[in-house]
C-alpha cells in the first residue's frame, strides 16, 4: 500500500509526496512544505503487507500524530 500526500496552493497541485506503508511499521514523515492550503491524503496501489507472515491485510492506514504547521 502506497500512501501519497498531495500539498495545493489555491487549487493547483504544487507539492507531491509518496511512501510505502507496512502493517506494523511505524513512520516519520517530514515534509517542510510552504504555502500549501490543502493536504490530500491517497492510497493507493495493492493491500499493506504484514511484517511477520506476509498475508495481505486490507487498505486501511491509521494515522496516529498528524501536525500541520506553518513554519516560522
Amino acid at each position: 500500500l502506497h500512501l501519497t500526500i498531495i500539498g495545493y496552493k489555491d487549487s493547483v497541485k504544487v507539492k507531491t509526496y509518496t511512501s510505502k506503508l507496512t502493517f506494523g511499521k511505524p513512520q516519520i514523515i517530514l515534509l517542510q512544505w510552504q504555502n500549501i492550503d490543502k493536504i490530500v491524503f491517497q492510497p493507493t496501489g495493492d493491500t499493506a503487507t504484514h511484517l511477520e507472515n506476509h498475508e495481505l491485510g486490507d487498505t486501511h492506514c491509521i494515522i496516529t500524530q498528524l501536525v500541520i504547521d506553518e513554519l516560522v
